[in-house]
């Protein structure tokens, strides 16, 4: 995703929410596929380890500083160790967040990216998403 302008609509301050707006993937997807926004599915029938590492870059239109944190959700379950996260502050320009993890990920599931903000329950924008997954 690059040059979204879709905010994330934070339903409450410290929840993580679904990433919304429009990515593509890469023509070499390596076994997943992408059949909606921010959702790889890995099509293999057995468990593999993998390492995904990425970022994303997010703004808000908060008068203060923010912190907003990444992680990631298998099959709509957060995943323990996969968090990270940045103090934004205030204006439109993107702060990049970086992120990587292992993860065991069984055939026919999916992986997510996921946002929250800790200090409001205000809204953020997730203006780009690259995601490495090997």
């Amino acid at each position: 995703m690059y040059g979204n302008t879709t905010p994330t609509v934070i339903g409450a301050i410290s929840t993580y929410t679904k990433i919304l707006g429009t990515t593509t993937a890469s023509p070499v997807m390596n076994g997943f596929t992408m059949p909606i926004n921010n959702r790889l599915v890995y099509g293999a029938t057995v468990t593999k380890p993998f390492t995904y590492a990425g970022n994303i870059s997010v703004f808000h239109t908060q008068s203060s500083a923010q912190t907003i944190a990444v992680a990631a959700y298998i099959n709509g379950t957060y995943q323990v160790g996969s968090v990270s996260s940045v103090s934004v502050p205030v204006g439109t320009v993107p702060i990049t967040i970086s992120f990587t993890s292992n993860f065991a990920f069984p055939g026919s599931n999916y992986i997510e990216l996921w946002v929250a903000n800790f200090t409001s329950g205000s809204n953020v924008t997730v203006s780009s998403i690259s995601l490495n997954i090997f």
